[in-house]
């Protein structure tokens, strides 16, 4: 029997025959590993109860890894399978690991294992000169080897190797800037390991703000660490070329002595003992190819690091920050990861002691796990990356409404999109002519509801070809489309990532100006992935010339078709083959082979392309990865503000700052209740991540929805952010519309799907001033719009739990959501003192005091949505009853031009409210264009009179451009909670001008 080199095998060693079963309860087992020439190897270890059970595989009961060797590192990944039963049987452990033809390892002098929070522990050792052959296990006083708990093993001699197992680095030297402009802003710290093999390391501390802290880590040794492009940060805070903080750093940090092992803490202004992150005595190693962090944290709640379908508070766990296009599987933190199409390397948690949060920024665009162990005092985490730089951002602990708004400054403000995408879309895979386009657009008009924008997958294209029209079905698309704007209704056509190579004019033009992603073996040739068009190839967007080839292409599009979005997808980049499609593209000594660690605990190659691909600047994919998506958003949104226009871009792949450039949508979701709800943890997040223009595919994306899910969907759509109705080509159709709609789903109130529907459409529009507004804010003062109810009231600690039941729409408005049939939910209203009043009242009439908790079973005809007392917030349609009769509505601009604004008004208990609207015409780039009018009402009791209300405007900017509509006029005033205050019967008001 012979073992090919290159090749890891599993063994079991017994003295006489045995069942399968007995294997796998009573024998452990062995590794064998021989490396090829490249000290590379790899296999495959299938484990589960008995090897005799259909139902083990068919309900996950098994665990299947990967094993990989490369130059003294061993790295074990769990591929598939996911037995958590707690209960290991004898073949997960690991007796013996044997590596063959090993004379280059005959001066081992440290071997150590790592678990899977990646803590080391020694392992033994011994090296057979005779038969050449290392042998590592676990020592007899020490932790068993365990496949489900292993991540790695690391051998070597600690004066020629690099030593993950349990390094130390000491500071050599500290040095504090003294001249300006960052004198006593800015710490330079020299760090120099204990074992020759690792590099010494620089740190630099920076106060940008006196809330804004840079810690920016790098080596010493002449190697390359990616830098994130610029268009990712706000250039008035980094690169760090500033500061405009009024204290000294050393108020926020604190630091070892010269000679001292290294560590840093954060700590609250001029309080040393109040640490909120530190390092002191945690894991810290900084190479190359590996990269961890430990931190104390103190927190007792934390939430972030996107993009995942998971809870809305993260748990003990791993979670995984790397781009990749796959199915939506709840993330419990248990590998492997289920990480999703965006990456946000930032958590915001709460203190321990106080209501106040801080937030952790990772400026780092390659793979990423965030492991999370709670701890006596609070929460360990230990951050591990790959390449790139580790550059950490510290938002210092405050409100979490101020730590939110300092971190919309350091990626940027979000970009305001054009006022009709704030109306109703419709898409579906499958509208495969032009013809279909117009049936949809008819049958909406059909039922009276309302169409802001079409969209087309890629239906479109020719032979799905980026950049390109179908001649035969979609002729007449620009007429087409020419039409339906006229009449109020936009169109948004999806642009993939990859460009179809070998048959369209994009991949000829960009041949010739040479602008994609080069394969790392000849760099005169692109890397070429798979995607919906076949064999493709991908825009390197770190090149500057590929902005202008960028332009063309859109150019040529919107010469083919007068289009008002784009839609970007398929952009982290994905591909259907896992790494490279061709074997002359395989790299013989990839960078996968030199990472310590996998991230996320599985390929990374897996539906994108090769870590080794190569982009502008000898950079590699596995650094730039992260931020395609971004980078892709930004060569967009620059040629829509070429033309003049705001831009309207909805961008699967985001990273931190694409807020700036796109919204977003969650991707592949499911017809699903599950899904239902967890898509508002999801827009919470994006709005804390900057990106608030979010919305999921309403109804569910794969599997064929249902009258009552569907009608359930639009309900909560009503309050999305972003709302679009969006199917796969192999389900149901689920146009609002359609005849399956026709179908009772409230049998109490006897509604149907059709009702449900128009109720959601109008009360969207009925909110529009108000959310358009928000979103305006948003954009220009750096406040969320969706938010939990904690964010407004941190001090209540019942505004913590139940987040996806009870969403804020800015300050004024409460919708306590339902994801389910018929549910019974315990909403909560906060805010003691005060009086949430129904603003569409229609079953509910109630208005419910705050500080109290209301069991509410809500039928699915009922949306609730509720006004905070002591505020006045602009409605239109504030007539429920009406919904039914409305005909002149197919649109935003329909709604604006025909429907003045409304002033609801809920007094507080000073008899007092005030609130806002703000106007810019809906179009304008320039966002200090616009008009706002403040509005404040009092009322009063005289003993002998009549009770009064004054309401007053003041117009505190008046600056837009944007054409006058009767949405800009004064409409009624309601008065919500009249009776309480004595306003029933002869009520009469008056109207004086300036």
């Amino acid at each position: 029997v012979h073992l090919r080199e290159g090749r890891i095998i599993p063994y079991q060693t017994f003295n006489e025959s045995q069942t399968t079963f007995e294997l796998a309860e009573r024998y452990s087992i062995n590794l064998l590993i021989y490396p090829d020439e490249y000290l590379d190897a790899e296999g495959t270890v299938y484990v589960d109860r008995n090897g005799l059970d259909y139902h083990e595989v068919y309900e996950n009961l098994f665990e299947y890894y990967k094993i990989t060797y490369n130059d003294r590192k061993i790295r074990v990944v769990l591929m598939d399978g996911d037995d958590n039963d707690g209960r290991p049987d004898m073949n997960q452990f690991i007796t013996n690991v044997t590596i063959i033809d090993a004379g280059i390892y005959n001066d081992t002098n440290f071997a150590c294992m790592f678990n899977e929070n990646m803590e080391s522990e020694e392992i033994g050792f011994e090296y057979n000169p005779d038969k050449k052959i290392l042998n590592l296990f676990s020592k007899p006083d020490g932790s068993s080897m365990i496949l489900k708990t292993l991540k790695n093993i690391q051998f070597g001699n600690n004066n020629t190797d690099q030593n993950f197992c349990n390094p130390k680095y000491f500071v050599s030297n500290v040095e504090y800037v003294i001249s300006e402009p960052f004198a006593e802003k800015k710490v330079n710290v020299q760090l120099k390991p204990n074992f020759k093999g690792l590099y010494p390391v620089n740190a630099t501390f920076t106060l940008i703000k006196d809330n804004l802290i840079n810690a920016d880590f790098h080596l010493q040794k002449d190697i390359k660490e990616f830098e994130i492009p610029s268009a990712v940060l706000n250039s008035t805070l980094y690169p760090v070329n500033a500061t405009y903080a009024k204290t000294n750093i050393s108020s926020y940090l604190t630091l070892p002595n010269k000679d001292e092992e290294f560590y840093f803490e954060i700590h609250t202004k001029d309080k040393p003992s109040d640490v909120f992150y530190s390092t002191k005595g945690q894991h810290f190693v900084y190479s190359e190819y590996y990269k961890a962090m430990g931190s104390k944290v103190d927190t007792k709640k934390l939430f972030g690091l996107g993009e995942r379908v998971s809870d809305f508070w993260l748990t003990a766990g791993t979670y995984t920050v790397w781009n990749r296009a796959g199915d939506q599987i709840v993330d419990n933190g248990e590998p492997p990861g289920k990480n999703l199409y965006s990456s946000h390397p930032v958590y915001f948690a709460q203190r321990q002691s106080t209501s106040d949060f801080f937030a952790v920024y990772h400026h780092n665009s390659g793979p990423q796990d965030f492991v999370l162990e709670p701890g006596q005092n609070g929460y360990e985490i230990n951050t591990v990356t790959t390449t790139g730089r580790t550059n950490l951002f510290f938002l210092i602990s405050d409100k979490i409404s101020n730590v939110v708004k300092n971190y919309y400054e350091l990626v940027g403000k979000p970009a305001l999109q054009p006022e009709w995408a704030f109306g109703w879309h419709q898409s579906r895979y499958g509208y495969n002519s032009t013809q279909a386009l117009r049936e949809v657009y008819d049958g909406y008009k059909s039922k009276n509801f309302p169409l802001d924008a079409i969209w087309s997958d890629v239906d479109y294209q020719d032979d799905f070809r980026d950049f390109t029209v179908d001649k035969v079905n979609y002729k007449a698309l620009k007429e087409f489309v020419s039409e339906i704007k006229s009449n109020g209704t936009r169109y948004v056509p999806i642009i993939g990532a990859g460009i179809s190579a070998g048959d369209s004019d994009a991949y000829f033009e960009g041949m010739k100006q040479d602008v994609f992603i080069k394969s790392f073996n000849d760099r005169s040739e692109p890397i070429y992935g798979r995607s919906t068009p076949g064999e493709c190839v991908f825009v390197d967007f770190l090149m500057e010339k590929s902005y202008s080839f960028w332009d063309q292409q859109l150019n040529t599009l919107f010469s083919l078709v007068e289009f008002d979005g784009v839609w970007l997808d398929m952009n982290e980049v994905s591909s259907y083959c896992d790494g490279y499609c061709y074997f002359d593209q395989k790299v013989l000594h990839p960078i996968d082979s030199k990472l310590f660690y996998w991230p996320g605990g599985r390929d990374l190659e897996d539906r994108t392309i090769i870590l080794d691909a190569v982009h502008n600047g000898d950079t590699f994919e596995i650094d730039t990865h992260n931020a395609y998506g971004l980078l892709q958003s930004h060569a967009t949104s620059k040629w829509f503000t070429k033309k003049g226009q705001r831009p309207f871009i909805i961008s699967r792949s985001t990273f931190a700052g694409s807020g700036k450039y796109s919204g977003h949508w969650t991707g592949d979701n499911k017809a699903e209740y599950e899904m239902l709800k967890y898509s508002i943890n999801s827009i919470f997040e994006f709005n804390f991540f900057g990106i608030p223009f979010t919305g999921a595919d309403i109804c569910g994306f794969n599997g064929n929805t249902t009258a009552m899910l569907c009608s359930v969907w639009y309900k909560l759509a009503a309050i999305y952010p972003f709302a679009r109705n969006h199917g796969n080509f192999d389900t149901i159709p689920q146009e609002p519309f359609r005849e399956m709609f026709n179908e009772t789903v409230d049998y109490g109130n006897n509604k149907k799907g059709y009702d449900v529907m128009r109720m959601a459409f109008y009360i969207r529009y009925g909110l529009h001033v108000y959310t358009y507004t928000q979103f305006h804010k948003a954009s220009t003062d750096g406040v969320p719009v969706f938010k939990p109810l904690f964010f407004n009231y941190p001090e209540d600690i019942n505004a913590y739990d139940q987040i996806a039941l009870n969403v804020l729409i800015g300050d004024s408005i409460k919708s306590s959501t339902d994801s389910d049939v018929f549910p019974r939910n315990r909403y909560y209203f906060p805010e003691p003192g005060a009086t949430w009043c129904p603003i569409w009242e229609s079953l509910y009439t109630q208005c419910f005091t705050g500080g109290s908790f209301q069991s509410i079973s809500v039928p699915v005809s009922e949306v609730l949505l509720h006004l905070k007392s002591g505020t006045i917030v602009p409605l239109q349609l504030t007539d429920s009853t009406k919904f039914v009769n409305i005909t002149n509505v197919n649109n935003l601009d329909d709604l604006a031009k025909n429907y003045k604004t409304d002033l609801a008004v809920l007094l507080n208990g000073d008899k007092k409210a005030t609130g806002d609207v703000r106007f810019d015409g809906g179009v304008t780039t320039d966002l200090t264009l616009y008009d706002e009018i403040k509005f404040s009402a009092v009322t009063g009791s005289p003993f002998f009179s009549n009770p009064y209300m004054d309401i007053s405007f003041n117009v505190t900017s008046q600056k837009s451009t944007g054409q006058m509509t009767a949405s800009q006029q004064l409409g009624d005033v309601i008065i919500y909670n009249a009776d309480d205050f004595g306003f029933v019967d002869a009520s009469f008001g008056t109207i004086q001008m300036k």
